[in-house]
């Protein structure tokens, strides 16, 4: 068993899946199947323990994980003291976004998800949570910067996904990986994703997702109908996205997302 030479912190809708899939087209690099087990930061898991957690991961190669949770504000500072004590050499990358287009991105992914009923505008005059509090991301990152130091890269997502590859090679770098090219393909896109019916949202809620790829295709083709689609008041919702952002909102959470 080996545990992870990197962990990629998040941000949540800020390109960590897209990453995390990159890094495991290089020939040196073997990632686990899970790409977000939460274990620094998710109690029940945590007290599994070191053997669980190690578990996880391939026995050859570099490997690591993507848990954004992990920069959530609410546990930040537990996680980071816990993977400082467990993995006081690994690299950490942390992407962030603009923290308006994150909290979007975030809303519809709730919305795809089944789990967000209320339009954006109401969502965030009842308080925003938890848009507005993983869009904070100074407020995450302070203790990982704390623990981490140089080991920490901070990377946006428009650099890691613009037409230079810079941002790619930075972590490349960081990571001691040779250089390769970047890869095409976006991952977990959720605008290209259908919305959750409810026995989706059941399946997904009961954590049984996770056996998807042992389903043959064709019996994925014919659930799909019963599974995903689109509706009225999915569209509605959707539709609020693009609602604006109160002045005094929009001006605190830039503050909080500077790094």
């Amino acid at each position: 068993m080996t545990l992870p030479s990197f962990l990629i912190i998040g941000a949540m809708k800020a390109g960590s899946t897209s990453l995390f899939r990159w890094l495991g087209t290089h020939p040196d690099v073997a990632l686990p199947q899970e790409k977000e087990p939460n274990f620094f930061s998710d109690e029940r898991r945590y007290r599994r323990g070191r053997g669980w957690y190690e578990a996880l991961f391939p026995d050859e190669g570099i490997t690591g994980e993507a848990s954004v949770g992990y920069t959530d504000p609410f546990v930040s500072a537990k996680a980071a003291a816990r993977a400082a004590e467990l993995l006081p050499d690994a690299k950490l990358i942390f992407l962030h976004r603009d923290p308006i287009e994150r909290m979007r991105s975030h809303y519809r992914h709730e919305v795809q998800r089944g789990r967000e009923k209320r339009t954006f505008a109401q969502a965030l005059a009842e308080g925003g949570d938890p848009y507005v509090r993983l869009s904070s991301y100074a407020d995450g990152l302070a203790p990982w910067r704390t623990l981490a130091g140089e080991r920490l890269l901070v990377l946006s997502f428009e650099e890691l996904v613009g037409e230079d590859e810079g941002a790619w090679l930075k972590v490349l770098r960081h990571l001691g990986l040779s250089a390769i090219p970047r890869p095409t393909v976006r991952h977990n896109v959720t605008s290209a994703k259908q919305p959750y019916k409810p026995l989706m949202r059941w399946i997904y809620d009961m954590g049984l997702a996770r056996f998807e790829k042992r389903v043959p295709r064709w019996a994925k083709t014919m659930a799909r109908p019963l599974l995903l689609g689109r509706s009225a008041g999915h569209d509605r919702l959707l539709a609020s996205c693009s609602d604006p952002i109160p002045h005094e909102l929009e001006t605190r959470l830039r503050a909080k997302a500077l790094l």
